[in-house]
C-alpha cells in the first residue's frame, strides 16, 4: 500500500519525523536570536539607567561642597605611576605620593578585580562630603576618567582614590 506521494508507510513516517526535528532545530534559533536581543536591550537600558543615576549623584555631589577635579595623569605622577604601594585594603591598593606642595599623600586606588565598583566608589564619596571630623578624612576632589578623590587628614596628609572602571 503506498502512502503519501507514493512512498510506503515507514518512509512517510521518518519524513514526517525529520520534518519536525527540522522545525524544531528552527524554532530553537529563532527563539534564541529572540532572547539575545532581548537580553542585549536590557542591558542598554541598564546602563543607561546606570549612567543616569551616576550624572544625577554626581551633579548632587558638585552641589553638596566645593571640590576640586583631578586628572589621572596628575595621579600617576604624584604616585610615580603607581610604583610605591604601602597599603592594601578590602577592594583598593594604596601607593605613596608626593604632592606637588612638596608634601606627602597616599593615593588608594579601587580595583574591580578586588571588588570594587563605583557605585561603592560615588557612595564613599557621599559619605565623605557629608561628615566632618578633625580624626576622619575629608573630601576634597576627585576624577571620573577612572573616579578619584582626593582626601585631606589632619590637614597634613592628603590621600587620593581612583576607581578603574
Amino acid at each position: 500500500m503506498a502512502g503519501l506521494f507514493g512512498l510506503d508507510g515507514s518512509t512517510t513516517k521518518n519524513f514526517w519525523i525529520g520534518g519536525a526535528i527540522i522545525l524544531v532545530i528552527i524554532l530553537t534559533i529563532i527563539l534564541w536570536k529572540w532572547a539575545v536581543y532581548v537580553d542585549s536591550r536590557a542591558k542598554a537600558r541598564s546602563l543607561a539607567r546606570v549612567q543616569n543615576n551616576k550624572d544625577r549623584e554626581l551633579s548632587s555631589l558638585s552641589t553638596t561642597k566645593s571640590i576640586r577635579t583631578y586628572a589621572l595623569e596628575e595621579l600617576k605622577g604624584a604616585t610615580r605611576d603607581f610604583r610605591i604601594r604601602i597599603g592594601v585594603g578590602a577592594t583598593s591598593y594604596v601607593y605613596l605620593a608626593e604632592l606637588g606642595d612638596g608634601q606627602f599623600g597616599a593615593v588608594k586606588r579601587v580595583m574591580e578585580e578586588r571588588g570594587g565598583c563605583q557605585k561603592i566608589f560615588l557612595d564613599e564619596v557621599s559619605i565623605l562630603l557629608r561628615i566632618s571630623h578633625p580624626n576622619l578624612v575629608g573630601l576634597l576632589g576627585f576624577c571620573l576618567d577612572k573616579a578619584l578623590q582626593d582626601y585631606l587628614q589632619n590637614h597634613v596628609e592628603r590621600y587620593f582614590a581612583i576607581l578603574e572602571s
